[in-house]
Formats: C-alpha cells, structure tokens, sequence
C-alpha cells in the first residue's frame, strides 16, 4: 500500500477500467465490491492502482506487475 503519492501525476496517463460484473476485494486494507480499476501511470514513476470502497473511500495500491502489455495494447509510451 501505498503512503505518499502525488494522486494525479504532471504527466503521464490513468486508465480507468470498468469491471462488469463487480469484484470482491478482500485484504488488510480493504473489503468493498468495485466496480471499477483505476491505473495512473506516471511519467516518471511507478504506475499505482486507484480503487474506491463502498464509502467512496480511495485506496492506494502499488502495481508489482509488468504493465507493457497494457501499454501496448493503448499505443502509449512513457
């Protein structure tokens, strides 16, 4: 989890995913149903994980895999 982050980067790309149907999350930090993913790719940073919980509360997440396919398949380069 992350502790400080800048939540919109200067520049770089977010990639809101939506999730038909919804999904369960349920670790330490969290336990919601999402219906939605957001990736925030900064230009010079690792990218993070955007989710919201039933409260519309934000969390925070590190992304500990390769995001090259993901990249690709929006023709974006950082």
């Amino acid at each position: 989890m992350l502790k400080k982050i800048k939540p919109i980067p200067d520049k770089g790309y977010i990639v809101k995913i939506p999730l038909t149907p919804s999904l369960r999350i349920e670790n330490k930090w969290v336990k919601t149903l999402i219906d939605e993913v957001i990736i925030i790719i900064p230009e010079d940073e690792k990218p993070y994980l955007l989710i919201f919980d039933d409260e519309s509360k934000p969390h925070f997440f590190t992304i500990k895999t390769e995001i090259d396919t993901l990249l690709k398949t929006l023709d974006v380069s950082l």
